[in-house]
């Protein structure tokens, strides 16, 4: 079996982890560990699976491995923002428009969830219904956000 000698760093360049104080670091797993399911990464998707397994298989052990720490890897990235749409959505087809609103109605429910897993555990994240801001970097694209 390969042992892995050096683990990823967090990336310190990600303005939203580096505001945030220091976090103690979970212990290392050490000696034989038995799980019905190990789920790798703890982003968005590891966490989902995570819950959703808990949810779906109450008895049953899962291990949740993560290199660098929770939600501090590529979700950071994402500046905290859930967004139920983007600009770039398309070219404005009668198809794209219909896939637009499958999309829509994906994301408006997973703001939703994400909410209400914020009021119900009485997460303190700031949450703010502000709505969005559009700009253009270049003036050609004004149209674009008209």
């Amino acid at each position: 079996m390969h042992r892995v000698k050096r683990l990823p760093g967090n990336d310190p360049t990600c303005g939203w982890v580096s505001q945030l104080p220091e976090r103690p670091t979970r212990p290392t797993l050490t000696g034989k560990q038995m799980a019905d399911w190990v789920v790798v990464g703890a982003g968005y998707t590891g966490m989902a699976a995570v819950r959703q397994l808990a949810m779906l298989k109450p008895g049953e052990r899962i291990i949740l491995l993560e290199a660098n720490r929770v939600g501090e890897g590529a979700s950071a990235r994402n500046s905290g923002f859930l967004l139920d749409a983007t600009l770039n959505e398309g070219t404005g087809t009668a198809s794209d428009i219909e896939v637009f609103r499958q999309k829509y109605k994906l994301a408006l429910a997973a703001i939703a969830e994400v909410k209400s897993l914020v009021d119900r555990y009485g997460i303190d994240c700031d949450w703010d219904l502000c709505g969005k801001l559009y700009g253009a970097r270049d003036r050609r694209y004004v149209d674009r956000l008209e």
